[in-house]
């Protein structure tokens, strides 16, 4: 291989990017990215509408109604630990998406649920799915972009959790005033919560291992590949 096909030395393809303005790729980055945080928010948010309808269906307990709302959250931060380490070991590309599976499995399977037990299992599940998304989509979001537009990229993620929160009530609202019983109310709007992680699945699939990763591993082709993506070259690959 000759020295002009060979891959850009590493420094100079960090420059590249460190360098670059905000460009179509980047903020295609940011809204898989924020869809997985969008989806997060909206999870976390209905289950206080779904336990107020189950409270009596399903005669719950104060302590059954806590174990509910608390569950997930505790599930997050096992999924966070878990899933962060193995993006470090892995890479992010290896497992970005699949997160978003676990979480969509546990939603469905909450919207299905039969007692409280297999819901407050499904709920477990989905706050894993839920935890293992944070860091991977802010890591991947901030390893793609520029220096100068880190920071506003990776806010704009976070931000995507405030439209999830404000969707889950207009959702709820707009079920409950719509007339269906209480008990097709609450699996829909568990169930609901399936659809925007999913709907990203393929395209986070589609991901170049980010540059910084990929440098670190030595990849210096998928690197090569991965900044020109971000940055717009000429030489951007598809995917």
């Amino acid at each position: 291989m000759s020295d002009l096909a060979a891959p850009a030395p590493f420094s100079s393809l960090l420059e590249t990017l460190d360098d670059s303005r905000v460009t179509r790729f980047q903020l295609k980055i940011m809204f898989i990215s924020g869809m997985g945080f969008f989806t997060d928010a909206y999870d976390l948010f209905v289950i206080g509408i779904v336990v107020a309808l189950l409270k009596t269906e399903w005669a719950l307990s104060t302590t059954q109604i806590s174990l509910l709302n608390s569950v997930t959250l505790l599930a997050s931060a096992v999924g966070a630990i878990l899933f962060g380490r193995i993006a470090d070991i892995l890479g992010r590309k290896r497992i970005y998406g699949y997160e978003v599976l676990i979480l969509a499995i546990g939603a469905l399977a909450s919207a299905v649920a039969p007692n409280y037990i297999f819901l407050l299992v499904c709920r477990a599940i989905l706050g894993i799915g839920i935890g293992g998304d944070y860091p991977v989509s802010a890591t991947i979001m901030s390893e793609y972009s520029g220096k100068k537009s880190r920071g506003k990229m990776v806010g704009l993620v976070f931000a995507m959790q405030g439209a999830g929160l404000v969707v889950g009530p207009l959702v709820a609202s707009g079920l409950i005033a719509s007339g269906i019983s209480d008990d097709t109310t609450w699996r829909i709007l568990l169930a609901l919560g399936a659809i925007p992680g999913l709907a990203v699945f393929y395209l986070r699939r589609q991901i170049h291992e980010t540059p910084r990763f990929a440098m670190a591993g030595g990849a210096a082709d998928e690197a090569e590949a991965a900044v020109a993506q971000a940055t717009g070259s000429p030489a951007a690959v598809a995917g």
